[in-house]
């Protein structure tokens, strides 16, 4: 019985793992979306709302995306790298 119980915590543990891989392998263009929004504002309009709205948009996201065991998925510096996400 109990190692049938191991091998279920170790399915159910894979089956997490390529589920929460998937999901952060669709967010990824989301966050490179993001951040190419960012990089194009100019410095002088960061301070206006709807920009200002974005990057809070971004960080919130950035910091749910670490929150998903960082130290798993990567999520280093404020970003998520390809490399974390397709291993």
């Amino acid at each position: 019985m109990r190692t049938s119980d191991r091998e279920m915590k170790k399915e159910t543990s894979k089956m997490y793992d390529y589920g929460a891989k998937d999901v952060l392998g669709k967010l990824l263009p989301v966050v490179d979306n993001f951040e190419r929004a960012l990089a194009a504002i100019p410095e002088e309009d960061k301070e206006r709302p709807f920009e200002a709205g974005v990057d809070k948009i971004y960080k919130s996201l950035m910091t749910s995306l670490e929150s998903i065991e960082s130290n798993r998925w990567n999520v280093k510096a404020n970003r998520l790298t390809r490399r974390s996400i397709t291993q």
